[in-house]
């Protein structure tokens, strides 16, 4: 029995076949259930005083030029839970295609919607909305308030990896988290 098709290409529709078979493959957790990869990043974190504040309330990974990352993403049922361990810094998030067709991430307190946009081969996140989550209800945070998230994930010139670069910042306090590497997908 073929697999239902999972949360990428479901959003994606026939446009995930244009993704490089790298990308596609970093979610490929989507057919199989669960994902694996490791490899090493570069993180920075912002240099003001109140953007390392958040990254360390938030529990966010330290600045480093080799940080060993763990990425592990496990298939439920629509959903699907990404968990990025940075060393010994665990984030993890829940991710879920929602009606209007956007990708909402969860982390913590927080939900972000994403347009999910093919870009040559590979994936850009553009950030539509940022939410407070109390209880069951979501409280939008107006766009010139509201942290931004951006992300890309594009084939890289390495056979079997895929080049990631997350950046996190906010309104009056800039840079807060930004890292970027490559992710190797055994097999």
């Amino acid at each position: 029995m073929k697999p239902a098709p999972g949360l990428y290409q479901r959003l994606l529709g026939p446009a995930w076949q244009s993704l490089h078979n790298q990308v596609r493959r970093l979610h490929l957790a989507d057919s199989v259930g669960r994902l694996e990869a490791s490899e090493k990043f570069c993180i920075t974190q912002g240099r003001n005083p109140f953007a390392r504040l958040i990254a360390w309330l938030l529990r966010m990974p330290r600045a480093s030029d080799g940080a060993s990352v763990r990425l592990v993403i496990k298939r439920r049922g629509p959903q699907e839970l990404w968990s990025r361990t940075f060393e010994s810094i665990r984030l993890q998030t829940v991710q879920r295609l929602d009606d209007h067709g956007f990708l909402v991430e969860r982390f913590d307190l927080f939900e972000i919607c994403f347009r999910i946009l093919v870009e040559g081969e590979g994936l850009r996140y553009q950030q539509e909305a940022f939410r407070v989550i109390i209880g069951k209800i979501g409280i939008p945070v107006p766009r010139r308030m509201a942290p931004k998230v951006s992300a890309l994930e594009m084939p890289s010139k390495a056979s079997n990896q895929t080049a990631v670069d997350v950046e996190v910042s906010a309104p009056l306090v800039g840079l807060i988290l930004k890292y970027r590497g490559e992710i190797r997908v055994p097999g």
